[in-house]
């Protein structure tokens, strides 16, 4: 499927910033196969639950909340099939990874706003044409901050367009 929109993407450019709708489809289904990984993401420990989330981030449950609300971490769907720790709210462990720096995985998070969780984890994860085909959390973890923020934004317009 992103092989495919990369293709027709490079080969019709002006289509696709004409169709809007064919874009928010796409970036839909992105996000949907994104989330559809979370079975294998849970077995590998890419992402905790809720109470695992917690004790390896030594913060309580009020502080949870309130970075939630300010969009500072994001929690992915429990609806994927076949996960292990279904119906728990489950967190990107790249959050308590000492090779990222909290504060920039926050000012990322916070700068995709309220976008939902499987699009936010999908920008972390994915190449970015705007960061020379890194990964965000790549790029983070060179230390390139600002330049991750300008492509959180363009992705936060467009969630097709900078993969």
């Amino acid at each position: 499927m992103l092989t495919q929109f990369i293709l027709r993407l490079l080969q019709l450019p002006e289509e696709y910033e004409q169709d809007k709708k064919q874009r928010y489809y796409l970036a839909s289904n992105l996000d949907r196969e994104a989330a559809e990984t979370l079975s294998k993401l849970a077995h590998e420990n890419d992402v905790l639950s809720a109470e695992d989330f917690m004790a390896r981030a030594l913060i309580t449950q009020d502080v949870l909340a309130e970075k939630l609300r300010q969009h500072r971490i994001f929690r992915l769907p429990y609806w994927a099939r076949e996960l292990p720790i279904r119906g728990e709210e489950l967190y990107p462990a790249f959050f308590v990874d000492p090779r990222y720096p909290l504060s920039s995985l926050e000012a990322v998070s916070m700068a995709l706003r309220a976008s939902p969780g499987e699009r936010k984890y999908r920008f972390f994860t994915t190449p970015n044409i705007l960061l020379e085909n890194k990964a965000p959390l790549e790029a983070l973890a060179d230390g390139e901050l600002e330049q991750v923020i300008i492509a959180a934004k363009a992705f936060r317009r467009n969630p097709v367009s900078t993969v």
